[in-house]
């Protein structure tokens, strides 16, 4: 039988807060890709139903999966690095953006930042850094 338990230590909630951060991330996507679009500025690209199914589809659906499998099967180690992973090559991706395609500005920033911070805890607790 599965049985879910909450986060013990301090670490653990940091960890399990990034995933939580996923799933809600990923319902506010799936549910209203057009407000998500308007909140990080993009008024004109909503007329195209291709980019509603690419938010709502890899981007809200594949957060929501991941999130909850790491929110319900609590305390594994590898989920937390793949969601860990997961958030670092997001930061990345971000980051990659900034300097090619010069995106930098202070949404972009910001974003990093909160993108950096939420995969560290995951890397941290799973890798025995954080208890």
């Amino acid at each position: 039988m599965i049985e879910f338990v909450w986060p013990q230590t301090n670490g653990e909630w940091l960890a399990w807060s990034s995933a939580l951060y996923l799933v809600i991330s990923g319902i506010w996507t799936f549910v209203a890709p057009r407000r998500w679009l308007s909140f990080v500025g993009h008024q004109a690209a909503t007329n195209h139903p291709e980019l509603l199914a690419q938010l709502r589809g890899p981007l809200g659906g594949g957060r929501i999966g991941l999130g909850l499998a790491v929110l319900v099967l609590h305390p594994q180690p590898l989920l937390y690095l793949a969601l860990g992973s997961m958030l670092f090559f997001a930061a990345i991706g971000r980051l990659t953006s900034i300097v090619v395609d010069k995106a930098s500005t202070k949404y972009n920033w910001i974003a990093l930042i909160i993108d950096a911070l939420l995969a560290f805890f995951p890397f941290a607790y799973a890798l025995g850094y954080i208890a």
